[in-house]
């Protein structure tokens, strides 16, 4: 049993918006309005993450850039340990071509 507290929400879409809704439900691609408003959420949420993940990256290239750092590595080890993180901690790291 999920011991997650469940939250009724009630939202009320017009014109074009609850067009969208409807033919996402209508195509199949999802068997509810409350699947699609959850899977949004979902997305939103990653989004979120992503987005935190990458300020972070870029925090620290300019901390690289500055000169303000201790390791002795080169900016490619360093990459590639960031990369490995990631990967550990379940992010979708596409591999370099």
């Amino acid at each position: 049993m999920d011991a997650t507290p469940e939250t009724r929400l009630s939202v009320r879409l017009k014109g074009p918006l609850a067009a969208h809704v409807d033919r996402q439900i209508e195509t199949a691609l999802y068997e509810s309005h409350s699947e699609y408003i959850r899977d949004l959420v979902r997305r939103d949420m990653l989004s979120a993450d992503e987005y935190d993940v990458r300020q972070g990256i870029i925090e620290g290239y300019a901390d690289i850039a500055s000169g303000r750092f201790t390791d002795s590595l080169s900016h490619e080890q360093i990459f590639q340990r960031a990369v490995e993180e990631l990967r550990e901690e379940g992010y979708p790291i596409r591999e370099e071509e």
